[in-house]
């Protein structure tokens, strides 16, 4: 067992990456597009995988391995419950706030609108300890290169968009954006950071649907919480079905009472 943990430790560890062109959105036109590297991602490593690896880095045996992980994300929880910070060493920062306003200091809490949102802040040592010793392999893009950049997400007045409203107009800027409006699995889709990935809530009103730019409406009702921004379309063959993902996470706050007699513009 001894031996084994040292040769996981002492693996040479490679990263796979490859190239994607982008545009950015203060480029001149006819200006030559730059390039950003995507991390050509494994399976995630989780459940099983995970108990077994970490068993055999530290000698516990894996049902015991997965019942220290069980009491760990109850710890969390309810120390996150309990207003409380709680630092993994080394590993990450977890911090709890209070999202959504209060109109006046004699408002009490409202279920739907404040609820507690939970930071992550990474160490900076980790952040070097995963770029030391670190080998880099570049590699094909995936068949999936062809799927939608999302490069930003701006509001109606041109901003960088990381609070959500309900109603609220979204511009999206990127490229290999233009969706099939016709087809009910494509489109831009907002994603509850909670849910299954494939799992989504569609964006209303679409005004525009080119492959730099959309233009949609957030839902009215629209519930609380973080999101992602998924745009969903297919590639040339029209059969493969390929996602594009917004980086920044949106935080919805509040929830609109009425709709306002508005279109986006």
């Amino acid at each position: 067992m001894f031996t084994e943990r040292l040769i996981l430790k002492s693996t040479a560890i490679m990263l796979k990456y490859y190239l994607e062109s982008f545009q950015n959105i203060d480029s001149q036109p006819g200006s030559s597009s730059q390039y950003i590297a995507r991390v050509k991602g494994e399976d995630t490593l989780q459940g099983k995988a995970l108990h077994q690896r970490l068993a055999m880095r530290s000698g516990l045996r894996e049902h015991e391995v997965a019942a220290v992980l069980a009491a760990l994300g109850d710890e969390v929880c309810d120390s996150l419950r309990e207003g409380r910070r709680v630092n993994l060493q080394g590993l990450a920062q977890f911090i709890p706030s209070v999202q959504g306003t209060f109109d006046d200091i004699n408002e009490l809490r409202d279920a739907k609108r404040h609820q507690v949102k939970v930071g992550v802040r990474v160490p900076p040592k980790l952040k070097r300890d995963i770029n030391c010793q670190l080998s880099w392999e570049r590699v094909h893009a995936p068949d999936t290169r062809l799927r939608p950049n999302v490069t930003a997400i701006f509001n109606a007045r041109h901003e960088h968009v990381t609070t959500l409203k309900p109603g609220m107009p979204l511009k999206v800027y990127g490229a290999r954006l233009k969706f099939n409006e016709a087809a009910p699995d494509e489109g831009v889709f907002l994603v509850p950071l909670d849910k299954f990935p494939h799992e989504g809530i569609p964006l209303q009103d679409l005004v525009m649907n080119t492959p730099q730019w959309l233009i949609a409406q957030a839902p009215y009702d629209l519930p609380p919480g973080d999101y992602q921004l998924e745009v969903r379309s297919r590639m040339r063959d029209c059969t493969t079905l390929v996602v594009g993902v917004g980086q920044q996470v949106l935080s919805v706050e509040t929830q609109s009472s009425t709709a306002p007699n508005q279109a986006v513009a």
